[in-house]
């Protein structure tokens, strides 16, 4: 079992740097203090015991942050090398954090407010789960905070779910504006991921 002095790293071919608070996950705080700009947030991890960031070279240069309810489970499944294991929340690559969409997911119906993110049209939806961006003509509503290059989430309206993550490539006040000038082909989110990837290249 794992001690609880905090932060813990082992060392190796891999990386594996575990936690029990989930404060120590600056990434993943940093990112969701910009859409909620308070700790709101927080009540929605209270399910996990321990939170992980695995770098491993299965993945290059990209990390993976999951959370796990029970830190026995948690080294079962690393000890065995597993591709994905817990809940994952996102990945880190240098200084960049990507949220995972099944995160943003739930702590949107946590917290019942959707922050940093846009509602695809019915055709946005199928183009962005194609890896396409998302036009202006397939967006719907808008949920700020959205600035430049921030990582927004990609919602289905048909069921609330998000259906992928994407870099806004405009202010709000600037989507807003192209909207207005329907200027329809303009992409406004570049898709970075989505759910279709598990098919197209994940399976």
């Amino acid at each position: 079992m794992l001690d609880g002095d905090g932060l813990k790293i082992r060392s190796g071919s891999d990386t594996l740097i575990y936690t029990y608070s989930i404060n120590d996950l600056r990434n993943l705080i940093e990112y969701l203090d910009k859409l909620y700009g308070s700790r709101e947030y927080e009540a929605c991890f209270d399910r996990f015991e321990v939170y992980v960031v695995w770098c491993t070279r299965i993945y290059g240069s990209t990390c993976v942050i999951a959370g796990f309810r029970d830190s026995g489970v948690m080294l079962h499944y690393i000890d065995r090398r597993a591709i994905f294991a817990g809940f994952v929340m996102g990945f880190v690559r240098g200084a960049s954090f990507m949220p995972h969409p099944n995160m943003l997911d739930s702590v949107y119906r946590c917290t019942r407010k959707v922050r940093g993110a846009v509602t695809a049209k019915y055709q946005g939806v199928k183009a962005f789960l194609y890896g396409n961006d998302l036009l202006a003509e397939s967006i719907g509503r808008i949920y700020p905070p959205i600035d430049k290059d921030l990582i927004v989430a990609v919602i289905d309206p048909e069921d609330s779910r998000v259906i992928g993550v994407g870099r806004s490539l405009y202010s709000y006040r600037k989507i807003i504006s192209i909207l207005r000038k329907r200027r329809r082909t303009t992409p406004i989110i570049k898709n970075i991921f989505d759910l279709g990837w598990y098919l197209r290249e994940g399976g």
